[in-house]
C-alpha cells in the first residue's frame, strides 16, 4: 500500500488577521475545514490567502516557476497537516472558526458571546454565524448576530448587503425572512450545536460591579 508523499515544511510567518475581511460575509475566500477527529461535532477552520485553495495556490505557482503540471497536494504542502504549524497559525486567532453541517447548509461560527437568556440558549452579544443558501434565486451569504439583544440577519450578494431582518428572536428573525422553513430556527443559527452549546457555557456573561 502507497504512502501519501510527506514535505518538509516550515513556517516562516504566519500572516495578519483582519477582523472585516476574515470574519465577515468574505470569510468563505479565506478559511480551509481541516478535520482532525474521526467523528467530530464541529470542524475547525484554518486560514488561507491569496487562491481559492492551498491546491490552487501550490499548483499554480509550480507551474509559473517550473514550468510543469505535475499536481501536488495543496495543505500537505502548505504543512496544514503539521500540528505545530496549526498551532502557530491558531495562536492570534481572534475566535478559532468552526464549521457545522447538517443536511446541505454548512453554518460557520463566527463569534460567540452569552446573555441571561434560556430560549436562545444563552447566546449573547458578539454571537456570530455565516452559512451560504439562495436569495432570490442568486447564493448569497446569510450573516446572523445578536446585537443589543436582538437577533439580526445580513444577506449579502455578490459580496454587497441587499438585506437586513431584526427580530426579537431566531424564530421571529426567520419568520419576517420567509425562507428555509424546513429547517430550525436555532439551528440555522447553530444554537443547537453540542459543540457551541459548550462555548457559551464557557463565554462571559456581561457584568459590572457598583463601582464601575
Amino acid at each position: 500500500m502507497s504512502k501519501s508523499k510527506e514535505y518538509v515544511t516550515i513556517l516562516i510567518f504566519a500572516g495578519k488577521i483582519v477582523e472585516n475581511l476574515h470574519f465577515n460575509p468574505f470569510c468563505y475566500n479565506w478559511w480551509l475545514a481541516q478535520s482532525i477527529n474521526k467523528n467530530p461535532t464541529h470542524i475547525p477552520l484554518l486560514l488561507i490567502r491569496v487562491y481559492s485553495s492551498p491546491t490552487e495556490a501550490i499548483n499554480t505557482c509550480y507551474e509559473k516557476v517550473f514550468h510543469s503540471n505535475a499536481k501536488f497536494s495543496g495543505p500537505q504542502v502548505m504543512g496544514f497537516d503539521n500540528s505545530d504549524i496549526i498551532q502557530q497559525l491558531l495562536d492570534n486567532i481572534i475566535f478559532c472558526l468552526y464549521m457545522i453541517s447538517f443536511r446541505k447548509l454548512n453554518v460557520i461560527m463566527l463569534g460567540m458571546g452569552k446573555l441571561k437568556k434560556p430560549e436562545w440558549n444563552y447566546t449573547g452579544e458578539e454571537y456570530k454565524s455565516i452559512f451560504q443558501s439562495y436569495y432570490d434565486n442568486t447564493k448569497s451569504a446569510f450573516i446572523q448576530e445578536v446585537e443589543d439583544e436582538e437577533c439580526v440577519v445580513q444577506i449579502y450578494t455578490n459580496n454587497t448587503l441587499i438585506r437586513t431582518y431584526n427580530a426579537i428572536d431566531p424564530d421571529e428573525v426567520w419568520l419576517c425572512i420567509g425562507r428555509l422553513s424546513n429547517y430550525s430556527r436555532k439551528k440555522l443559527f447553530g444554537l443547537e450545536n453540542l459543540y457551541t452549546q459548550i462555548c457559551i457555557q464557557q463565554a462571559q456573561i456581561p457584568s459590572c460591579m457598583v463601582s464601575d
